[in-house]
């Protein structure tokens, strides 16, 4: 490179012996979803992702928002439907703490009306989980 003070060859050297140039960052996901059943296929379906160093599960409003602010996850797996309060308000609450947080919307009410109102209100990803769950990793992988 013309007017670098370092050659190629030497960047090159240089990334490959700090461990933080070209690597992704580890993700800390939360899942929050009423069903232990696509909590526990989540997980599992993404276990072996290479990018996620934690995960942390809610059944509802209420703990998600208590796990959300102690765990500061990257990314959020939000269902819409919960006890108690819905995933849109959980939605609202994250974007008003923490913008940097991606927030992907599960759900099994995946008509146009609740995409758009989502996407709306910050979410990052709307997933159908009756025909989109199997995207959740190459999404993640992404991030």
């Amino acid at each position: 490179m013309k007017g670098s003070i370092f050659p190629g060859p030497v960047l090159i050297f240089l990334c490959f012996m700090n461990p933080v140039c070209g690597t992704k960052q580890k993700l800390k996901v939360l899942i929050v979803d009423d069903s232990s059943l696509i909590i526990s296929r989540l997980r599992r379906l993404l276990s072996t992702a290479e990018n996620i160093s934690a995960f942390s599960d809610a059944h509802d409003f209420e703990e998600g928002k208590m796990l959300f602010d102690r765990e500061k996850p990257d990314v959020v797996l939000l269902d819409i439907n919960l006890p108690v309060s819905s995933g849109l308000s959980l939605l609202t609450y994250i974007r008003k703490k923490r913008l940097q947080t991606k927030v992907i919307i599960i759900t099994n009410e995946a008509c146009d009306y609740y995409r758009k109102l989502c996407l709306d209100l910050g979410a990052d990803y709307f997933i159908d989980k009756a025909y989109d769950f199997e995207k959740l990793p190459g999404i993640l992988f992404d991030l």
